[in-house]
């Protein structure tokens, strides 16, 4: 995922798909689990081709959650993961509202 242009929209969200499972599957939370899974589910739908302003942004905190995991700082995953679901969210209602200030 280095680069957006190298990597194929199926490919990226495939990668994206096993990056989300895999944090709520190692969380041991099995309500978690299923609360991710519903929630890509619903958001399938909103890839690059609809939302390519994501894919950068996206990355990088996918990769700030990665390394705090990887650092064990778990008092940093909490907030990394919260930035990161609320950048998505906006960033799917910027693409249904076409406002671009939210």
């Amino acid at each position: 995922m280095n680069d957006a242009k190298s990597f194929g929209s199926v490919e990226r969200w495939d990668a994206d798909q096993e990056l989300h499972t895999a944090i709520a599957h190692a969380s041991g939370n099995g309500l978690f689990e299923r609360m991710v899974a519903e929630c890509r589910l619903r958001t399938g739908m909103f890839g690059m081709e609809r939302i390519p302003s994501r894919f950068e942004s996206g990355r990088a905190e996918h990769l700030a959650t990665l390394g705090a995991l990887h650092e064990r700082a778990a008092e940093a995953v909490g907030p990394l993961m919260d930035a990161h679901i609320e950048n998505a969210k906006l960033a799917v209602v910027r693409a249904l509202t076409g406002l671009a200030d939210l």
